[in-house]
């Protein structure tokens, strides 16, 4: 029994050995890929960083350094173009000297002669002089404002002396119609008294014309006085006149309500 399960033992250990084997080898070949595939991706990785930063420094370079570039290129072409158009210039100069001067290409060319500039006369001024242009050309002199027409010696103004509202009382409807001619700066009460009535009171105030005073004809009668068509609301001797003025006296007998 003992020989017989011996056999069989070492078999089955035989058997335990190859799948342990097998088993590793399995490990190590997952390890193995596993380990080759994390290497590639790093290297990938760093591969795309170190790209970056050396792009990255590029650009940083180029974008430092353009103006740099660029002038001295500007420079180089400049030169090339004056050393290319050099012979042109000097046989073009050479041909002219036989000839007739040359003109220069541009506003811009620059000759070797210099021509004189002649000044510019000065703008005519805004007080009405004007300068000469010429030799035969004369200068004009500001018109002088029209003469002012000398004043009137005298002025004449109309005065009417209304009384109609006093007839009932016995007056006369009218006590005067007439044009006068006085000086000028005459007042009110200056063309009053020229009309030829009698007149009592002042300049300040006129209390009667003819006899027909105030109170008269009751408690609210006196005389106003009106300057074409208004009452002007102060004494008649300080009204001056200045000619055509239509003037007229009026009797009211209610303070004024019934003119």
């Amino acid at each position: 029994m003992e020989e017989t399960d011996k056999p069989s033992l070492k078999k089955r250990n035989t058997i335990l050995i190859s799948v342990f084997s097998a088993l590793l080898v399995i490990c190590v070949v997952i390890i193995s890929i596993y380990l080759v595939s994390a290497r590639s991706s790093s290297s990938v990785f760093l591969g795309d960083v170190a790209e970056r930063g050396i792009g990255n420094s590029v650009g940083v370079a180029i974008k430092g350094s353009a103006a740099d570039v660029l002038v001295p290129a500007a420079k180089d072409d400049a030169s090339k173009k004056e050393a290319s158009t050099a012979p042109v210039d000097a046989t073009t100069q050479a041909g002219s000297q036989e000839g007739q001067p040359e003109t220069p290409a541009g506003p811009g060319a620059v000759t070797g002669e210099v021509t004189p500039t002649t000044p510019s006369s000065p703008a005519p001024s805004s007080g009405g002089t004007t300068t000469p242009s010429g030799s035969g050309a004369s200068a004009s002199t500001p018109s002088s404002p029209p003469p002012t027409p000398p004043a009137p010696s005298t002025i004449t103004v109309s005065v009417y002396v209304d009384s109609s509202r006093a007839a009932s009382f016995g007056y006369a409807s009218c006590m005067a119609s007439t044009n006068v001619t006085l000086s000028p700066g005459a007042s009110v009460y200056d063309a009053l008294c020229a009309t030829g009535v009698s007149v009592g009171g002042s300049s300040s105030y006129v209390k009667s014309i003819n006899g027909l005073a105030e109170f008269s004809c009751g408690a609210g009668s006196g005389w106003l006085y009106f300057v074409n068509g208004t009452k002007p609301g102060f004494g008649c001797g300080s009204y001056s006149l200045s000619g055509g003025e239509d003037i007229v006296w009026i009797y009211s007998l209610d303070f004024g309500n019934d003119v």
